[in-house]
């Protein structure tokens, strides 16, 4: 892989020099968490901007002072946190003193909308009484006076990770304790957008079809981060106990919850509540536009280099695939690849024998929506093919991946080449076959098949092979590493840690799977402002079949793009 822009001593050193590209690329990857601290802190979006600008331009001018390079991200915390007092004290601001919205960061959560200061500050403070001496003296010198946990070490004279476990254990107890404190936890229906990536259960294990319930989506969304009784979550979502334990036991069934402790449930799957959604749509979208800058820089090469292969040569033009290989080839398949692994988290087996992983957020009409770039396909060993667009929602095609499967079944036989029907439908069993000519007829309606020579059939989308693979994916590796490496992994340096603070480390074994989606995300949403910008064109709700579908040789590079082993 080329090497990024550097690590953060190194960046600093070149900055010292008078780099200014330097210290541009060192704020790029800590904006985001400096933004979050100062949010916390004022309370006030506008004011948590002005506190960041202010903190870089003091970092930018006392840089020299710095003695471990290494250590910047921690120093310019320090910085953000000590600015953000500063504007309190300054009082620019008429709300909660600084004492309430630092102390209700604790939690995980943005500072509170207006409260009287008075209950906010006994709250988490009795929160605190429940620590130990020693673990509430170290909350208070990080999150109150912005000490660094080197900084709390040397003060206490402990090591810096006996510090971050005391900060870790410390966060999570007095979440719990805030929780127990208050009655403040969402009540009344609430809406659960929910999503699968794997194999869609149908019959008895149909979970999508258990999940459409307002009361079903409720009790998922009272239950995402602490376990609760039946009577609990009754209480909660304001319901019958009697019509809450059917729910309760149903979603049991399909592993949708599990019982952690008897006669309590959890949920088995990370959904976000509405403000960690937004907190988190908000981190993700930052780097989009960026994205969608570097990419519309790029597309004359890659058209430049599709024009070199085998499938422009017979007859395809850049119109046709630009979107295949914007939103196929980059979007889903490329960038992924680079920054989260080329290999996915195996999905769990789930009752009925369906692999599948399941997420989700609270879905709030005044809150922020972030969609992938859209992909409903197949892959096997020999062949893959799927239908994609700027975002999940396909009008008039989605019955083709979903169950029964017999669209992408007979979309898979014809990929090899045009074969006669009677051929195509030797595939299938001989039982199912009446079917499976249907299918064919349907196809051939929605224009995805047409007709070849003689009785032969053949899709109308490009079908990518091995020498197309060769000429283009170099160029796309190319164009995509910086966008990994520069773009999206200072992000995601701190994912993980983000994730704990908002109350889903019960759920760790989820967050790589998370890192796939969040980075379909943010492709999504650079793709979208490509559409908006005019670089890529508008699909509309019925587009033309070969823009929106395309078929691939199996095991593609281009279709798994990882670069090539280094010396």
């Amino acid at each position: 892989m080329r090497p990024g822009p550097g690590t953060d001593a190194e960046l600093v050193e070149r900055a010292r020099r008078g780099e200014v590209a330097a210290f541009d690329h060192l704020v790029m990857r800590h904006r985001g968490r400096l933004y979050d601290i100062a949010r916390h802190i004022t309370g006030q979006a506008e004011a948590a901007q002005d506190v960041v600008q202010e903190a870089l331009l003091r970092a930018f001018r006392s840089l020299d002072s710095l003695r471990d390079g290494t250590r910047f991200g921690q120093w310019l915390n320090t910085i953000v946190r000590r600015q953000s007092v500063q504007w309190h004290r300054d009082g620019r601001r008429t709300p909660e003193p600084t004492e309430s919205a630092a102390l209700y960061s604790l939690v995980g959560a943005a500072a509170p909308p207006p409260k009287p200061p008075e209950e906010v500050v006994a709250l988490v403070r009795g929160a605190l009484s429940a620590l130990s001496q020693r673990h509430r003296q170290v909350m208070i010198l990080h999150y109150l006076e912005g000490f660094t946990c080197e900084e709390i070490a040397g003060k206490l004279g402990v090591s810096a990770g006996r510090v971050k476990r005391i900060l870790h254990d410390s966060r999570r107890k007095v979440r719990t304790e805030c929780r127990a404190m208050t009655d403040t936890e969402p009540t009344g229906p609430r809406t659960l957008s929910n999503w699968m990536s794997g194999e869609v259960p149908h019959g008895e294990w149909d979970v999508p079809t258990r999940l459409h319930s307002a009361l079903a989506q409720t009790i998922c969304l009272s239950v995402n981060k602490r376990a609760k009784t039946v009577k609990e979550i009754a209480t909660a979502v304001e319901a019958h106990e009697k019509y809450v334990a059917g729910v309760v036991h149903n979603l049991a069934e399909l592993e949708v919850l599990v019982s952690p402790r008897k006669d309590t449930y959890l949920l088995n799957f990370m959904a976000f509540d509405a403000e960690d959604w937004r907190k988190l749509v908000a981190r993700m979208r930052e780097p989009a536009g960026e994205i969608a800058r570097r990419l519309a820089d790029s597309q004359e090469a890659l058209r430049a280099a599709y024009e070199r292969t085998p499938l422009a040569s017979s007859g395809w033009s850049w119109d046709d695939v630009v979107w295949a290989v914007n939103c196929l080839i980059v979007a889903n398949r490329g960038v992924p690849a680079l920054l989260c692994g080329a290999k996915t988290q195996p999905r769990p087996m789930r009752p009925g024998g369906f692999p599948y992983w399941l997420g989700g957020y609270e879905y709030v009409p005044e809150g922020p929506e972030m969609d992938a770039p859209g992909w409903y396909g197949t892959e096997r060993p020999a062949w893959g093919v799927g239908h994609f667009g700027p975002s999940m929602s396909h009008k008039g095609y989605d019955w083709i991946f979903g169950p029964p499967p017999r669209g992408r079944e007979v979309l898979v036989a014809l990929l090899e080449g045009p074969l006669p029907e009677e051929k195509m439908l030797s595939h299938f069993d001989e039982e199912e076959r009446e079917q499976y000519r249907s299918t064919l007829a349907e196809l051939v309606s929605k224009s995805l098949v047409e007709r070849a020579d003689g009785d032969a059939y053949r899709p109308t989308f490009p079908v990518w092979r091995e020498g197309d693979s060769e000429v283009l994916a170099p160029v796309v590796l190319r164009i995509i590493e910086p966008i990994a490496t520069e773009v999206l992994a200072p992000i995601w340096s701190d994912l993980d840690a983000l994730l704990d603070e908002m109350g889903y480390e019960h759920r760790r074994d989820q967050y790589p799977v998370w890192r796939h989606w969040l980075c379909g995300f943010i492709l999504g949403e650079a793709l979208r402002f490509m559409v908006k910008q005019g670089t890529l064109p508008e699909l509309g709700d019925s587009p033309p079949a070969k823009w929106n579908h395309a078929g691939w040789k199996g095991d593609l590079p281009l279709m798994r793009l990882v670069p090539p082993e280094g010396p």
